[in-house]
């Protein structure tokens, strides 16, 4: 179990799944306290591996149940979430409901995980979609803001210019210099 604290260590993101050919109770309590995200015992049959690997997929792509998933993949759902809605208006209500957890636990645990708030985040996500569009289209300033949710264009500039400090204009101009 000294390699699985070596992998969460290095990769705590990554999903660890124990293999073992010594099942005890004691080998288990063991890979879930070092954090195993699945343990399999020998002789495994190939359908119920490749399941396995499948629901940790699904996890890691959002794609699995909420309910089923530990803090950490919630964060990450969320944070999907965020990037799949970034042209409506979510509320962190809306976001704690998806994966069942209340939204004051979900804001705590979603700045310690994401190293962000969850609308310090919401609103990076939706400048660097701003930057996209601003890059790619020539819809007014106004539109991208209409596009992105803003009911008042100011404060979308307002909000560019704090994390870009930049106009939405300007960050066009540039670009288009830039070639």
């Amino acid at each position: 179990m000294k390699i699985l604290k070596k992998i969460k260590n290095v990769a705590p993101d990554k999903s660890v799944i124990i293999m073992t050919g010594y099942s005890t109770k004691n080998v288990a309590i063991q890979a879930l306290k070092g954090r195993a995200d699945s343990y399999v015992e020998k002789p495994f049959d190939i359908k119920e591996m490749r399941d396995i690997i499948e629901q940790e997929l699904a996890a890691r792509n959002g794609d699995g149940d909420p309910g089923d998933m530990d803090v950490f993949d919630k964060v990450e759902y969320v944070k999907r979430y965020i990037e799949r809605n970034c042209f409506k208006k979510i509320a962190l209500s809306d976001a704690a409901a998806a994966v069942y957890l209340t939204p004051k636990y979900l804001s705590r645990v979603f700045r310690e995980k994401a190293r962000a708030g969850f609308t310090e985040y919401k609103l990076k996500v939706k400048i660097a979609q701003a930057k996209k569009i601003l890059k790619s289209t020539g819809l007014s300033v106004k539109q991208v803001s209409v596009k992105l949710g803003y009911e008042n264009t100011e404060s979308f500039i307002r909000q560019f210019k704090k994390i870009t400090r930049h106009t939405p204009s300007f960050y066009r101009k540039s670009r288009k210099r830039r070639g």
